[in-house]
């Protein structure tokens, strides 16, 4: 079972560090958190395996607890919404879009109709996801594919190269 809150106030007094406390208390949420949602999905296994759940389990574990949904009300505020993290999710979505762009009408275009700098685009596809003469589903495919399976830094990295804000030879 879920440990009594008596417990828990009294093992948070002991710990004296404010990380400790907070990895403390955030191992004690995860903790109960995944019991309820083993309950949730324990009492309501049949209507999961027919697909009739229509509701996520974090929705109706937020809806029994008024504290739940203050620490969901809370991080929305202070930390997804945060200026940092929005300057940071901003800054991917240029990231993504500036490559998509730098790849995407290069590999539409016909071999014949492309210029130097299209061709150049087209050589940053690693033959896995260079689908060049398939079809134009493929084609995209392959640049979507290459793209969202890159990490956050490399994404990053090839970004600052092909706009030029870094510029040197990397090995």
């Amino acid at each position: 079972g879920f440990d009594n809150p008596s417990r828990i106030e009294e093992q948070l007094q002991k710990i004296t560090d404010k990380n400790d406390r907070v990895s403390y208390l955030r191992a004690k949420s995860i903790s109960a958190l995944t019991m309820k949602a083993k309950s949730i999905y324990v009492e309501n296994i049949e209507a999961f395996f027919m697909g009739t759940v229509k509701k996520p389990i974090f929705e109706t574990i937020k809806t029994d607890s008024e504290a739940l949904k203050k620490i969901a009300d809370f991080s929305v505020e202070h930390i997804y919404n945060n200026r940092n993290v929005v300057e940071i999710e901003n800054a991917g979505y240029n990231v993504m879009y500036e490559l998509l762009s730098h790849l995407i009408p290069p590999i539409l275009k016909h071999k014949d109709d492309r210029i130097q700098s299209d061709k150049k685009a087209i050589r940053l596809l690693p033959l896995t996801y260079n689908y060049d003469g398939d079809t134009v589903y493929k084609r995209v495919l392959g640049v979507l594919d290459y793209v969202s399976g890159m990490t956050d830094n490399y994404a990053t990295d090839l970004f600052k190269r092909i706009k030029g804000i870094e510029i040197g030879m990397k090995i």
